[in-house]
Formats: structure tokens, C-alpha cells, sequence
């Protein structure tokens, strides 16, 4: 599926992948996202896996920053580059940042929590063409 961003950079595509069944025998899937192209000279990617934070991969991580909300799949910053400098991307130099995905329909919200808090320090909407 591709994806664009709205918002300053909406000519930026993105490209994401899924589901992939994370255990066999669980109702846990795992997705991905990374940019396809754009304006930008960018590296990004995140993966996440669907399903409650008690028994998630990702449990440690969410659990030290107090992260309990249901109603987002979490996951793991991938990769990023400080190329990429439009809020929210331009704190990500490095990887492994904690995110939550949540969909609406056509859209994918990506909320992203940087500091070691379970307070959201941005988002970013892409929307499904």
C-alpha cells in the first residue's frame, strides 16, 4: 500500500507493508512503513506489531515509559536521518524511538514518543492513494 503525507511535505510517498503474522497461533501481525520517495533525500522506517501491551515484543520499552493506551499498535522507530527535517521527523537521528500506529479508514496516524515519558511528542497523518 502506498501512503502520502499531508501537511508540508505532501509530495513525499511512503510505502508500507503487512500484516505478517508475528507468532503462529497468536492474533498478533506485524506491519511496516518506510519512505518510498519524495523531495526529500531521506531514510525512515518503523515497524510495529498489532495487539495488547501484556505479552507484546516491544513490552519493556512501553512499560518503562508508562505506555498502557490500546488504541494504538506499537513499535520501534527503524531507522531515520537528520536529512529529514520537518517536524516530527527532525528528532529522529537515531533509531529505536518508541511509536504507536493507529488507522481511520484511509488514514495512518504515526505517534511518536521520543522522551522517556508516555506523554506524545508528535504525530504524523499519511493517507492511503
Amino acid at each position: 500500500m502506498r501512503l502520502v503525507q499531508s501537511g508540508p511535505q505532501a509530495s513525499d510517498a511512503w510505502r508500507s507493508a503487512g500484516p505478517s503474522l508475528v507468532i503462529p497461533g497468536t492474533t498478533r501481525t506485524s506491519w511496516s512503513l518506510a519512505f518510498a520517495s519524495g523531495p526529500d533525500a531521506t531514510q525512515f522506517s518503523i515497524s510495529w506489531i498489532t495487539g495488547p501491551v501484556k505479552g507484546h515484543p516491544n513490552e519493556s520499552s512501553l512499560t518503562a515509559r508508562s505506555i498502557t493506551n490500546t488504541a494504538c499498535s506499537w513499535g520501534i522507530v527503524g531507522s531515520a536521518s537528520y536529512i529529514y527535517t520537518v517536524f516530527p521527523f527532525y528528532n529522529w537521528g537515531n533509531h529505536g524511538y518508541v511509536a504507536g500506529a493507529s488507522q481511520a479508514g484511509n488514514q495512518l496516524v504515526l505517534h511518536f514518543f521520543w522522551n522517556a515519558d508516555n506523554i506524545e511528542d508528535g504525530n504524523v497523518s499519511l493517507t492511503k492513494y
